[in-house]
């Protein structure tokens, strides 16, 4: 049996016995999410500079969706958004270099990436995107426009921040049956 065959079979094991919430009830991984998310917060803020003071809050929908989706949906969710975070710090950090310190930015960068990898691990990824994901994705594709045309990295971070809170916070209910 291949690695992909075992993993489905494992899967759809989890999800037999694993409760109420399938597959992703075995991702126990999820009880410890807010340590990682209070790192990454805590990384950003040490990274230097003023957060702006501009704002945007056109993620407000993107959050209705995910509250309102089913639990695998929202570890996708979860899953997704951490990647683009990833995605729109990566891309870039030479854009944004000097402004902040790099040590910090390496350990968020550092942080983030194991959330991800964590979490992954908990979501069943079939080749055709889900729309929970095309959202994100979506979302995404429009701050990093957003941003790169104002050249406006405190922002970036002070949206990324209200996204790992807001993160932390959809984790919480998750963890609460809601």
């Amino acid at each position: 049996m291949d690695a992909r065959a075992t993993r489905t079979l494992l899967l759809v094991l989890l999800a037999v016995l694993g409760g109420p919430h399938g597959a992703c009830a075995a991702c126990r991984w999820l009880q410890r999410y807010h340590v990682l998310s209070a790192a990454c917060v805590r990384s950003l803020g040490d990274m230097g500079g003023q957060f702006s003071t501009e704002s945007l809050l056109i993620h407000t929908n993107l959050y209705m969706a995910a509250h309102n989706a089913t639990y695998e949906e929202k570890v996708e969710f979860l899953y997704e958004s951490s990647c683009q975070i990833l995605h729109l710090f990566r891309t870039n950090q030479k854009a944004a270099s000097g402004m902040w310190n790099n040590t910090e930015l390496n350990n968020f960068l550092e942080v983030l990436y194991r959330q991800s990898s964590s979490l992954k691990e908990c979501v069943y990824l079939s080749k055709k995107t889900s729309p929970m994901r095309k959202k994100v994705k979506r979302y995404f594709k429009k701050l990093m426009a957003h941003i790169q045309s104002k050249n406006a990295w405190e922002l970036m971070r002070k949206v990324v921040k209200d996204h790992l809170l807001t993160l932390d916070l959809l984790v919480k209910l998750m963890l609460n049956g809601n």
